[in-house]
């Protein structure tokens, strides 16, 4: 991925019960213990990387929220395999250490079995 891509924070872990809605409206996010700051489309690796373990999540809905939303703000983000690409290696092998720490060689072979399915080249 390129230098010149926008670095936000990111919270790292929307997924574990760590946000409130209210109806349609987010009324609140918290467990920040895993935010980082970084590339925004660390956020939706994070959701497409988990996808098997979390059936409830809709990856196609979600990713054609996203392209709405940024059409709607003209914006258009460059290299977004690559930066992605880039995502799932740093979510998986972060994961395959904290698995392998715990023991837990199940989910440790799970999770390399997700990141050959991510990353492609």
């Amino acid at each position: 991925a390129s230098d010149d891509v926008p670095r936000n924070l990111l919270h790292c872990d929307l997924i574990n019960r760590n946000v409130l809605v209210d109806g349609a409206k987010l009324s609140g996010v918290f467990d920040w213990g895993c935010s980082i700051y970084g590339d925004h489309l660390y956020e939706l690796a994070w959701f497409e990387f988990w996808a098997p373990w979390m059936p409830q999540l809709d990856i196609a809905y979600l990713r054609e929220a996203l392209a709405q939303r940024w059409r709607e703000v003209g914006y258009a983000p460059h290299n977004q395999a690559a930066r992605l690409a880039t995502c799932y290696l740093h979510i998986g092998l972060d994961h395959l250490a904290y698995n392998a720490y715990t023991g837990d060689w199940e989910t440790l072979k799970a999770t390399a079995r997700q990141m050959h399915l991510l990353v492609k080249e």
